[in-house]
């Protein structure tokens, strides 16, 4: 049995939450140095949003969010290994750019994949 939508959403609403903690925390702490550079802010905003999910898709399977969902990410050949950090990437990238249109194949397919999903070789089990 593979994750069904809600499971899956309660992981992506976990991640938001996480990263928009992750960019406060660090706002909070560059605004006590003096003369912080605003692109340096920028920067590192863009490097969460952009590493948080393929780094840890990568190397731990799963996000914070996914692992509290109770889901991993695994390849779709082989679900006892994890994707590399490209095709995370790649699943990470198809999934920003398309939303919620990637889910389209979710309601369709046997195995609940989404777009992204099939495009970067994953599957999305239960841990």
């Amino acid at each position: 049995m593979y994750p069904n939508l809600l499971d899956r959403i309660k992981g992506l609403t976990i991640d938001a939450i996480i990263l928009i903690a992750l960019i406060i925390i660090t706002s909070d702490v560059l605004n006590s140095f003096e003369n912080t550079p605003e692109i340096m802010k920028a920067f590192l905003f863009v490097l969460y949003f952009i590493l948080y999910e393929p780094l840890l898709v990568s190397i731990k399977g799963a996000t914070i969010g996914q692992n509290y969902a109770g889901i991993k990410v695994r390849k779709a050949n082989d679900e006892s290994q994890k994707i590399n950090f490209i095709n995370a990437l790649l699943r990470y990238g198809i999934k920003m750019v398309l939303g919620w249109v990637s889910f389209i194949t979710f309601f369709t397919s046997d195995n609940k994949r989404t777009l992204h999903d099939l495009a970067s070789g994953s599957i999305v089990i239960y841990k």
